[in-house]
This record gives C-alpha cells, structure tokens and sequence, in this order.
C-alpha cells in the first residue's frame, strides 16, 4: 500500500464528523494565508512606509500584521485542539472496532496467530496510526496549503520567476519515492520481531508457574 493511499484510508475515518473537519481546514487556511501574505505585508511595509518615510502606513500596516498574528494564533490553538478532539476519536474507533471483531474470530484464528500477534495489532500498529494521525496529516496539509500560497504570491509578483520554481521543488518527491519501500519492509521485519517477542512474554507470564515448577 503507497503512503497516499494509507492516509486517504485514514481520511474516511473523518467523514462522520463534517462540522469539526471543516473547522480544522478554515483554520488551516487562515494560516496558509497568513503565511503567504506577511512577505507581501513586509514589501509593502518597506515600500510605502519606511522607505518613503510613511508613518500613516506604517501604523496601518503594523496594526494589520499585529491583528493577523492574533487571528493567526487563535485559528492555530483552535484547529490543533479540534484535531487532537477528532484524531482521539478516530483511535477510540479504530481499538473499538478491531476489538469487537476479535469477538466474531473463529477458534481456528487464534490457533494460526499467537496472543502477541494479535497483542501487536494494539501495541505497534494502532500507535503507528495515531502517530500518523497526529503527525503526517496534521502537519503534511501545511505545507501543501503553504506551497498553494506561496505560489499564488510568486505568480502575482513574477511569473516567470514562479514557473522556474516550479521545476526545482518536484525533485523534493525522489527521495521518499526511492527510500520508502525499504522503510516499509523494514517496518514490516521490525513489526514481526515485536510480535515474536510479545508472545514470548506472553507465554512466559501466563506459564509462569510452570516455569517455575519445572526449574525452566
């Protein structure tokens, strides 16, 4: 599975809770805007005020940047609070659901798998979620709005200036395409020795008195 479509799996968790997830992208882009316009707010500042020696602009245009950090802030403290809110959930969810489909398992199942098999899917791979959640998506759709904006800016001061950067930043995507399935076997080794070593714990916790018994 690509890393795209791992995080648009995850997204679907989020279509039950509209109202939340469009707070969280009117917050989003707020700062996107934010961030696209101080350089332009800094030109004009420098332009028009202090350069010509303008103190009525620089007093409008301080009292603009200071009303956009403030609004800024506000929209950062309220979208991360509204993301931790909904990604909790989506975990809550994903733990809830996986544990009632355990219940439904045929014996059989759980003669193939060991406990920590079946202990691994809570301790390694629904914290690799939450990780996700909390990390990738949150801070992943940052940049992409700031890069949206940024290039609205470029395109409005220089055009030609903007199409030359757009031939530098798609050398960015090599990396992850050419090193990402080796994270994602190793991962996958790493999720099988944690696996191994929770049912030799498991094994040697619930035969504890065995052990103990046969001198082992």
């Amino acid at each position: 599975m690509s890393p795209l479509t791992y995080v648009l799996r995850l997204l679907r968790w989020f279509k039950d809770r509209p109202g939340r997830a469009a707070i969280l992208v009117a917050c989003l882009v707020i700062e996107m805007g934010f961030n696209a316009w101080v350089p332009m707010a800094f030109s004009h500042l420098i332009d028009h005020a202090i350069t010509p020696k303008n103190t009525a602009v620089l007093v409008n245009v301080l009292l603009a940047l200071g009303g956009a950090v403030v609004l800024t802030t506000a929209a950062g403290l309220i979208g991360d609070f509204v993301y931790a809110r909904l990604s909790s959930g989506v975990v809550a969810r994903m733990r809830q659901q996986l544990f009632d489909h355990l219940q439904t398992l045929s014996p059989s199942f759980f003669q193939k798998f060991s406990a920590g098999d079946v202990t691994a899917r809570y301790s390694t791979d629904l914290i690799a979620v939450e990780s996700t959640l909390s990390t990738w998506i949150a801070w992943g759709w940052r940049p992409l709005l700031d890069l949206i904006g940024y290039n609205f800016v470029m395109f409005t001061v220089d055009w030609r200036l903007a199409l030359f950067a757009q031939l530098l930043w798609p050398m960015t995507l090599l990396g992850p395409k050419i090193f990402a399935p080796r994270a994602t076997e190793a991962a996958e080794q790493r999720k099988g020795r944690e696996s191994d070593v929770l049912t030799a714990v498991d094994e040697a916790t619930a035969g504890r008195n065995v052990v103990r018994a046969f001198g082992l």
